[in-house]
Order: structure tokens, then sequence, then C-alpha cells
């Protein structure tokens, strides 16, 4: 914030050092700076920076308000769920709706809700906040769901609806390679078939 201020604070010229002595002649007209608002409003591009900003706040609202809690103990009943299909659900979960937002704050409303669902249900909780945390980055279909997809999309001209066209098919492949990951290269790095101690006490 800093060295954004010092730009439009000093102006494009030194020729300001002479004048700090307090010796004419003085400049008739003020003297332009480093950097204007006009061209600073003209490429920032606002709408991600309400994007992040959004985001952020939603998630504190969500881990302030005790929501994560409740929604982890209202989901109990997927205890009667085999393995599979709760970790399915923590997958969809984590891309449908980090299509609407940006990937942080939708991981940090997320992950907690899930971890207080896999203690609730007595599972790992590795087996859904691994799933559900990776799931929150793929952001296929608009441009809000992160921001180089804002990016891409403000610049390019792409429409959202071009946009969720296209993110159809890498959306499906990657839900289903997570899947099968969760289900074989997860349990080689992580020990996770067991509900671990420090989750119970947790």
């Amino acid at each position: 914030m800093l060295s954004l201020l010092a730009l439009f604070l000093f102006p494009m010229s030194c020729s300001f050092w002479n004048h700090l002595k307090s010796k004419g002649p003085y400049p008739a007209v003020r003297e332009k700076a480093l950097m204007s608002w006009e061209f600073t409003h003209a490429n920032t591009p606002w709408g991600l920076v309400f994007l992040l900003g959004g985001g952020f706040a939603l998630a504190d609202a969500s881990q302030e308000s005790g929501m994560a809690k409740l929604l982890g103990e209202a989901l109990s009943g997927l205890s009667a769920w085999p393995d599979l299909a709760v970790q399915g659900a923590a997958i969809f979960a984590g891309t449908f709706l980090t299509n609407f937002s940006a990937n942080v704050p939708i991981c940090n409303i997320l992950i907690p809700v899930v971890q207080e669902l896999a203690v609730a249900i007595k599972m790992n909780p590795i087996m859904l906040v691994f799933p559900a945390g990776i799931a929150t980055s793929m952001a296929f279909h608009l441009p809000v769901g992160t921001p180089p997809n804002a990016i891409i999309s403000g610049y390019a001209g792409i429409k959202s609806k071009y946009m969720a066209e296209a993110g159809i098919l890498p959306t499906i492949f990657t839900m289903l390679v997570l899947l099968l990951n969760v289900q074989t290269m997860h349990y080689v790095i992580y020990p996770s078939r067991e509900f671990p101690e420090w989750a119970a006490t947790a």
C-alpha cells in the first residue's frame, strides 16, 4: 500500500527537489504524478478485487458465526453412507461451490464443515479434508470461480456461457481422477483407514 501511495505522491520529474529549498521560480502548474487515478481506474480489474475481498469476508463470517460446526453436525446422518459416497459428495460440493467464488475462501468455508462431518460420522478427517480441499481448485466453469478465470474472461472477452460449456469435460475428468486417487494412492501416502484418537478428542 505504501509503495502504491508513493506513485500518487511523487511527480514524474525530479525538478521538485529544487523547490524544496524555498527558492523560486516556482512552477505555475501542478506537476503530474508518477501514476494518475485515471490510469489506475482504467487498468485495474476491480471485479477481481471485490471477488477476493467478498470471498474472504464470507469465509470469516462462517467461521466466526459457528456455521461450519453446525453444518457438520447437521450432516451426521451421512454416517449410513459408504465412505466412497461421502467422499464423492465432498468432492462434488467443493467442485460446485468453487465455481461461484474464489477457491481460497470456499476452501476456508468447506474444510471446517467436512472436518466436523468426519468427526461426527467417525471417519478419518484426512479422507474428507484432502479431496474436498483439492476439489476447491477445480474451477473450470465461471469467471468468478478463480482469479485466473476472471482475468482471462475480462481481457479476452470470453462469455460465461462458453466458459461453462468448455469446463464440463475437465470437471468430470478431474472429479473421477480425484475420487480414484483418494481410493488408491491416498492410502499409500496417508495412513487414514482408521479413525484417529486425536480426532476423537478434538
